[in-house]
């Protein structure tokens, strides 16, 4: 997924799926009609209702904690996308050797460095958004490292989305690395 609408999408359409199945295996698994294609079909043939719906309840049950974890990786690899390439084009009219070791410095720590230092210097202007999806990426990494360590305050996916996306219509609005007003 290259775009956090791609990956919002990826989740709503995941957790509509699931939805259904569960719902078809409550309502309607014994009312299907069984006899010829279906029967025959080893992927079905020997499904339990309950089956189905202990499975798709199952994948319900994770599926928020995971878009959480596929957003905010769609999501910082657009932001370090984005401010590399800002970097990159404003060290090419450095000329000081001194400045141009710190540009790259800067680079490689966007590239690779803790995705917190990177959002740090949107906080002069933006300090509650920043804190607000850095609250996204502690919860993130809460989930991607198995729920290990302290507990952080719980985000949903739409929460998580929402506050992602106003994150990255703010760098937007401000043009290559510029601060705003």
């Amino acid at each position: 997924m290259t775009s956090l609408e791609d990956a919002w999408r990826w989740y709503e359409k995941t957790r509509s799926q699931l939805r259904r199945m569960k719902r078809l295996a409550q309502h309607y698994w014994t009312e299907l009609p069984w006899e010829g294609r279906l029967e025959r079909d080893d992927h079905f043939q020997l499904l339990q209702a309950g089956q189905v719906e202990e499975e798709a309840a199952f994948g319900l049950l994770h599926l928020d904690d995971l878009a959480i974890v596929v957003l905010f990786s769609v999501f910082e690899s657009l932001v370090r996308h984005r401010i590399l390439a800002e970097v990159i084009e404003e060290s090419k009219v450095i000329r000081h050797r001194t400045l141009k070791l710190a540009a790259e410095e800067a680079r490689e720590r966007v590239e690779e460095g803790s995705f917190f230092h990177v959002l740090q210097p949107f906080k002069d202007h933006h300090a509650d958004l920043v804190e607000e999806v850095n609250q996204v990426r502690r919860y993130r990494n809460r989930v991607a490292h198995g729920r290990r360590g302290q507990e952080s305050e719980r985000v949903d996916p739409q929460l998580a989305y929402g506050r992602l996306q106003r994150f990255l219509a703010a760098m937007a609005q401000s043009p290559a690395g510029s601060t705003p007003p």
